[in-house]
């Protein structure tokens, strides 16, 4: 026993309350088995957290649902800490109803973009990575089996802001580029059992940003990707190298999200299911199993456009411009903690967060606003975590709509006792019902480099 919370080499487990007031309030204590299967048909045997209610809509007519993120740096932290934390409901004889992991994504960190010895852009994994890829049965299988979807963040490239880097990444891809790259996504989702990619247009180094990008060329060959034309006035002019950049960096933008579009179409299978379930009404399933695409607002994540050219990706189905929207999950937009000045203008001073970003309008929906430092050097106070979490519900008058809560660096409660009164500080307000969270205990297995 440490400071109040049992170890995970204990025999007993440990029940322990936190009350938030009002009817939210925190509960602590080991979880001992598994989310159960629904059933014999192999498809809805699948397990899946469900999405949260936003708290704030619980008395509207459109109920709007949260989706819960957790990044994971595999340098410090373990994934399997992500299953130490469930949200539930409470009886009114006391007793707590707990089927539903706090996290319903775990992003795992990191792969990154490097040019192979032919000049093309190859998926790399850092040691960290491969080692829980190499050991999926021990840190994936186990979230998989109560729900949680596993995502790989893939970066730029591995460089600093002021290394040169080798000039590929997530924006500096053609099309022809991009599928070559999507076989290598493959391999992950189909071989290791990975649910999705969120996509860091970070570590590139700077020769994978404007103005080094002007003479990129396209895949396999030497045409210029952006030709001199774009770069020039009616008259014939060149425009001034700071309108130069703003058009780079659109095209760059434009670039990215055509790519998420095929991440999402390239990764998608649909199959017909031909098997006996019981009943003829059950027979003859279709099957369609969707990858997760989260997206970073970092460089050229800034400048993603809301519409997709139409002429790379139609919608097949209902003819309509495809809209990015549609086919990443989340933008995450990393405001580092900060409110960012006055409350009234929370969401909108976030979502355009720092004041260069060049998101075209989108919906409320699309948008991760922030990113919370759950580490215990770096996070913010409980009472600011309150506020922030009010921010981002709003009010029952005007309830806001974002689709994502995005969280970082969890640690254990052997580390950090104060955890979960600080995570519960976030999910009292912006979550139905009453809160409380659960310590996996147990002998976790911990990931040694």
């Amino acid at each position: 026993m440490r400071n109040g919370v049992l170890s995970n080499r204990g025999k007993f487990r440990l029940l322990k309350a936190f009350a938030l007031g009002g009817v939210f309030s925190g509960l602590l204590f080991v979880l001992a088995c598994q989310v159960p299967g629904t059933g014999l048909d192999p498809i809805g045997a699948i397990p899946t957290v469900p999405r949260k209610q936003l708290a704030t809509t619980m008395l509207a007519g459109a109920p709007h649902w949260v989706r819960t993120v957790l990044h994971v740096d595999l340098e410090r932290y373990n994934p399997l800490n992500a299953m130490d934390f469930f949200v539930g409901e409470r009886r009114q004889d006391g007793s707590w109803v707990s089927q539903n992991p706090l996290f319903e994504y775990v992003v795992l960190s990191y792969a990154y973009l490097a040019r192979d010895s032919r000049g093309y852009a190859s998926l790399r994994l850092t040691p960290q990575l491969r080692r829980i890829l190499d050991n999926s049965r021990t840190y994936i299988w186990p979230l998989q089996q109560v729900g949680i979807k596993i995502l790989v963040e893939v970066r730029s490239g591995r460089f600093g802001d002021d290394e040169a880097g080798d000039g590929v990444g997530l924006g500096t891809f053609d099309m022809p580029a991009a599928l070559r790259f999507m076989d290598q996504l493959v391999v992950l989702t189909d071989r290791i059992g990975l649910d999705g990619f969120e996509f860091n247009d970070i570590g590139g180094g700077y020769r994978s940003f404007p103005p080094h990008t002007e003479f990129l060329t396209r895949f396999g060959s030497d045409e210029r990707m952006f030709p001199e034309s774009m770069f020039l006035d009616a008259d014939g002019n060149r425009f001034e190298q700071e309108r130069v950049n703003e058009i780079l960096w659109r095209e760059g933008g434009q670039n990215l999200t055509d790519m998420m579009i095929y991440v999402n179409e390239y990764l998608k299978k649909r199959q017909d299911l031909a098997a006996d379930f019981g009943g003829a009404g059950n027979d003859g399933r279709i099957v369609e199993t969707v990858r997760t695409v989260l997206v970073r607002g970092v460089n050229h994540g800034y400048w993603m456009p809301t519409m997709v050219r139409p002429a790379f990706t139609p919608d097949a189905y209902t003819g309509a411009t495809p809209y990015i929207v549609q086919n990443v999950e989340a933008i995450i937009v990393d405001a580092r903690n900060h409110l960012e000045g006055t409350n009234p203008n929370f969401p909108f001073r976030m979502m355009w967060h720092p004041p260069t970003a060049r998101y075209e309008p989108q919906l409320l929906e699309a948008f991760a606003p922030f990113a919370i430092d759950l580490s215990v050097n770096d996070r913010m106070s409980v009472a600011e975590a309150g506020a922030l979490a009010r921010a981002f519900a709003g009010t029952f008058q005007i309830p806001n709509r974002f689709g994502t809560l995005y969280f970082s660096n969890l640690p254990t409660l052997d580390e950090d006792a104060n955890i979960v009164s600080f995570l519960s500080a976030f999910v009292g307000p912006i979550f139905t019902g009453h809160a409380h969270l659960h310590e996996g205990g147990g002998n976790r297995p911990r990931p040694t480099w």
